[in-house]
């Protein structure tokens, strides 16, 4: 009821009153009127460390890290090892009856070594 009382009495009755008083205490106006600064307390407190966040986390964590080293590696370590496989296939029936009784040998040689 006293604000409401105050408003009429300045806005209704002596009209002109609060240019006076707003010309008075520009700085005070200014204040307020700006919302106490909040907004741009808030942008400088959340919203700037977390735009330099996320665009750390883009820029070095995501093409750096993730693309270059994760999926980067893991498609360095698949390119070498079917160069490897491509390597070793030849197509010829007797290089892989070799390597079947190679491998078929050192299994059993394994087996004997362990047994002992």
């Amino acid at each position: 009821m006293i604000g409401i009382f105050i408003a009429y009495e300045l806005y209704e009755r002596r009209a002109g009153y609060t240019l006076r008083l707003r010309d008075r205490m520009r700085r005070t106006h200014d204040f307020l009127s700006n919302k106490w600064y909040f907004d741009e307390l808030y942008d400088a407190a959340f919203v700037h460390p977390a735009a330099t966040a996320g665009t750390f986390g883009r820029t070095v964590v995501e093409s750096r890290f993730v693309q270059g080293f994760l999926i980067g590696g893991a498609t360095g370590v698949v390119r070498a090892g079917t160069s490897f496989a491509r390597g070793i296939q030849t197509g010829y029936l007797r290089a892989y009856a070799l390597l079947l009784l190679l491998g078929l040998g050192g299994l059993v040689l394994y087996f004997l070594i362990v047994s002992s």
